[in-house]
């Protein structure tokens, strides 16, 4: 029963597909495939693509879902250039965007991290594991346990505050907050990276100034893009397979860890590029993965619970199918009533 834990690929491929379109004529580009809306369908795929990837950590039945466990996180990439794409876009229209940047976006992140710690902690006490304030800390700086997963939310978090610190700084300028940006991450690569924090904290960072380049020089490389569109998207699908598929060989012709980390930049930029590219020519999107795009952060939040306790010693589950179908819907539910509940209380007349 479990090698039919290769259909859940296929439904997420399908989920993807259904409702897309193809630019027509054929010379034809998508000039709005970067609008809130084809943003909330990636993300909203991306985050279901991040979660199979952590059950095929877990698990190990299926030809094709087992590969998930390779993907790293890769998708994780696209969240990073959408973020970096969104805040320039917003500062570029809004030189005042710096002073309200934290109090529209630090929520969104703030409360699923915290949310979630709490759940995992609660969760531990309920099946009688130990688990302290400074173990949950360790576990999500050096893994160890599903609670790594939350890293994501202390970059974003982080590089918020700093595109807050440095728009108010400079003025909103646009261009000095990117340079800012950009310097930031670099020194935030050297620091991670002697720090000994995994190289998942800071390979995949890099898309966030990178979306925020292509904010603010949107026209010009659509206009470039538009002149070769094909051999670029092919150059970037052939770098990102090349890397994907003989990282270890290609890793072999220089072991340090630089060149690993640059291996990984490159994946990342190529994977995220493809991606990018792809939806100038193909039209992705349709309510279900809108709906899941808005519950994103809950989604990547809400998953490290049901990973982790549906194979802790109070609950097994053996079957790597069940296993998978448990976590997955355990997630999806649980994100989309609390973001029913957070609709529900933000439609709730003030009392103050």
């Amino acid at each position: 029963m479990d090698r039919l834990i290769d259909l859940l690929p296929v439904l997420l491929a399908g989920l993807l597909l259904y409702k897309c379109s193809i630019v027509k004529p054929a010379g034809a580009l998508r000039e709005d495939h970067l609008s809130p809306r084809s943003c909330l369908s990636a993300r909203g795929f991306f985050a279901v693509t991040v979660i199979m990837h952590h059950i095929a950590q877990y698990t190990s039945a299926g030809l094709l879902f087992h590969r998930f466990e390779y993907l790293g996180n890769m998708p994780v990439s696209v969240f990073f250039f959408i973020s970096g794409y969104g805040l320039m876009k917003r500062l570029s229209s809004d030189v005042a965007y710096g002073r309200s940047v934290l109090r529209r976006r630090l929520p969104k992140v703030a409360v699923p991290f915290f949310l979630a710690a709490v759940a995992y902690k609660l969760m531990c006490m309920c099946i009688g594991q130990e688990m302290s304030a400074g173990d949950m800390l360790g576990y999500l700086i050096n893994s160890g346990n599903s609670l790594c997963i939350l890293w994501y939310f202390v970059v974003i978090a982080g590089a918020y505050f700093l595109f807050a610190v440095s728009a108010l700084f400079f003025g909103g300028k646009p261009n000095a907050v990117l340079a800012s940006m950009a310097l930031c991450w670099a020194v935030y690569v050297i620091a991670g990276s002697r720090a000994g924090l995994g190289e998942w904290w800071y390979n995949t960072a890099h898309l966030l100034p990178i979306g925020m380049v292509w904010a603010l020089h949107e026209n010009g490389i659509q206009r470039t893009v538009k002149k070769c569109w094909l051999p670029v998207t092919v150059l970037c699908i052939a770098g990102f397979a090349l890397i994907f598929t003989q990282y270890d060989s290609i890793y072999a012709l220089c072991p340090t860890a630089a060149f690993h980390l640059t291996l990984a930049v490159l994946r990342n930029m190529f994977f995220t590029l493809g991606f990018v590219l792809i939806t100038m020519k193909l039209r992705f999107g349709n309510r279900a993965l809108e709906l899941l795009g808005k519950v994103s952060m809950e989604l990547y939040a809400v998953q490290l619970i049901p990973l982790d306790l549906f194979h802790s010693e109070a609950i097994w589950i053996e079957s790597d199918l069940i296993y998978a179908l448990a976590v997955l819907s355990v997630t999806v539910t649980v994100s989309v009533l609390i973001y029913l509940v957070k609709k529900k209380l933000n439609k709730q007349p003030s009392l103050g």
